[in-house]
């Protein structure tokens, strides 16, 4: 086995599947065969030509396969082990990878983009970016334990108390995920915003206790009415649009906490008078780290039928071009979309 598959993005929305050669391995690394790799919205700026840095490109970061060979020096998986692989390969040795900040490490990148990533058959990767799954975990849903993850590292930052009201800008996947964590760490009334009604009867099931849509309604005035007067305790941005910050200051109330969770491709207003006025606490959090990785499984396996709606499509390797163009059409009550091996 000398070359593999691989879904070569070539230019501006345009893959073509290619035979690559596949990855060599060292002593500290791992050969994954690749068994699902989701789409997120950063292959999508890739993809549209936003945020790309170059062609060819081999992206793919929240994925999940089976180890086929493992380096002599790895001895926390052998082969045959189903693994999840974090999204942020770091050095490992760096003052951040030795506080458990691999998230910062200046030295590392995101697979599909400063690497290889998953849109192919083999990926190789250190032995600490990769985890261990149940034998049973499938792997489809696998590829969702990064956006858990990111989840959870996001509520390592802030504080969550039981009657806490929260609101969550955005009703995707991250919004959605953001609104049931919030939901089990006792937090309520909770309030999901977005802009598709399917969604927002999806918020519901997910935790929330009322949903604002924002095409049909002010967002602002129905938070208010829902809420008070004051505002919520916690507003999470979980959109990429860059007027949702400038929102989430006008819906806390004074001391609250807002939370920058959503990436933006552009900068969005900000009324730095409002935060100081009402001495608001301005939290980001970015990616994830490895000690997210169990909570992120037992999430999962205690919501597993809940959680399990988040992928909405499943399609193969050769048919990638179409799943990243009925994201981009807004196919209606498209979630996610599983690129499948």
């Amino acid at each position: 086995m000398s070359t593999m598959r691989a879904a070569v993005l070539v230019k501006e929305k345009k893959f073509e599947l290619r035979e690559v050669p596949v990855p060599t391995i060292k002593e500290n690394q791992v050969l994954v065969k690749i068994e699902a790799t989701a789409i997120c919205g950063t292959e999508v700026s890739m993809f549209t030509g936003e945020h790309t840095k170059g062609y060819p490109l081999i992206m793919g970061h929240e994925t999940a396969g089976v180890v086929h060979k493992a380096g002599s020096a790895v001895s926390s998986v052998k082969e045959g082990d189903p693994v999840f692989i974090i999204s942020g390969i770091s050095c490992g040795f760096c003052e951040y990878c030795r506080e458990g900040k691999e998230n910062l490490c200046p030295y590392g990148g995101l697979l599909g983009r400063e690497m290889q990533g998953s849109y192919a058959e083999y990926l190789a990767v250190p032995e600490h970016a990769v985890f261990k799954l149940p034998l049973d975990f499938p792997p489809v849903h696998a590829t969702t334990l990064n956006l858990l993850m990111t989840v959870i590292h996001s509520h390592r930052k802030i504080r969550v108390y039981p009657g806490y009201s929260v609101v969550v800008l955005g009703l995707g996947p991250a919004g959605l995920a953001q609104l049931h964590f919030s939901k089990i760490s006792g937090a309520g009334p909770l309030i999901g915003v977005g802009h598709r009604e399917w969604r927002g009867r999806l918020a519901e099931d997910f935790g929330a206790d009322k949903v604002v849509i924002t095409k049909e309604e002010d967002p602002l005035k129905k938070i208010k009415n829902a809420l008070g007067a004051d505002g919520a305790d916690l507003v999470i941005t979980a959109s990429s649009q860059p007027q949702a910050f400038k929102q989430a200051v006008e819906i806390a109330k004074p001391g609250a906490t807002v939370l920058q969770f959503g990436i933006m491709g552009r900068a969005g207003e900000v009324d730095l008078y409002s935060i100081y006025f009402k001495e608001l606490a301005i939290l980001g959090s970015r990616a994830t780290v490895g000690a997210d990785f169990p909570l992120a499984v037992r999430w999962f396996l205690n919501h597993q039928e809940l959680l399990k709606k988040i992928v909405t499509r499943t399609l193969p390797l050769e048919d990638i071009q179409e799943g990243f163009e009925m994201i981009l059409n807004k196919e209606e009550e498209l979630l996610r979309v599983v690129i499948t091996y």
